[in-house]
């Protein structure tokens, strides 16, 4: 019976520093203020204001859930306006659909 071996430091390394380095990159603000969380949003933009050095202005915290809900009633115009049949509308998009259906 074969025993496995164990993976070397140099394929242990990758990992670990992943695992690592995930406990300092903070998420991307816009994901945060998308999910609404607005306490961890806010704190990742203090830590990103102190690190550049700037200062934020004082009603920052007021700010934060208005920004969460910029462009919301947008992106649900926009998604409501394209169906199937809009991928037929000119001869270019006509074509590429085509194409890329014979494709995949």
């Amino acid at each position: 019976m074969k025993t496995r071996k164990r993976p070397g430091k140099r394929q242990q390394k990758p990992l670990f520093k992943s695992n690592l380095s995930s406990r300092f990159i903070p998420e991307s603000l816009r994901w945060l203020l998308s999910e609404k969380d607005h306490v961890r949003a806010l704190r990742v933009l203090k830590r990103a204001a102190r690190v550049n050095k700037v200062t934020l202005p004082e009603n920052v915290a007021e700010l934060l859930p208005r920004a969460s809900d910029w462009g919301s009633e947008e992106l649900e115009e926009k998604s409501s306006i394209h169906n199937f049949w809009h991928a037929f509308k000119t001869p270019n998009l006509r074509r590429h659909t085509i194409v890329m259906f014979y494709v995949w």
